[in-house]
């Protein structure tokens, strides 16, 4: 019965059912719009994940250094003798600074800019020649030759 809608037709559950008419194509209802979140929501979304929950043990703890006081500028008239003895002063205090701290991790001391054992060890000779003087040739030869 074409045309022609009976109760028994659309009771029946084996019967598929007819799209509404006004219903739109199929590939209209597959497109779906994305949520819009705010901006700093998907920030926080990006940085989550680089972030790690585990706690690690520290390596390393950062000593305390304190910001030293300013120079006045009252120190031009002072005497030769006192700018001294506060510049031994101050000397003596890195130096025991620096012995405290070795001693702490328990290293040598090694200055970059004045070791003759990594001089030698690497041929360089910065520790040995100076400006304007006699330049000393650091190489194999050299070292090997006790005359030298």
């Amino acid at each position: 019965m074409h045309g022609y809608s009976s109760s028994e037709e659309s009771d029946d559950p084996k019967r598929p059912r007819p799209p509404p008419a006004s219903a739109t194509s199929t590939t209209d209802k597959k497109v779906k719009k994305k949520k819009k979140v705010p901006p700093q929501q998907s920030i926080n979304h990006i940085w989550k994940t680089f972030q790690k929950r585990t706690f690690n043990k520290a390596l390393a703890i950062l000593p305390f250094d304190p910001v030293p006081p300013p120079v006045s500028p009252e120190r031009p008239n002072e005497l030769m003798s006192a700018g001294y003895e506060r510049a031994v002063e101050e000397c003596r205090r890195k130096v025991k600074k620096i012995i405290k701290e070795c001693r702490r991790v328990n290293q040598r001391y090694r200055d970059p800019g004045w070791d003759l054992d990594w001089d030698l060890k690497w041929y360089k000779g910065h520790c040995l020649n100076r400006l304007g003087a006699t330049d000393w040739s650091i190489n194999k030869a050299t070292l090997a030759d006790s005359s030298a």
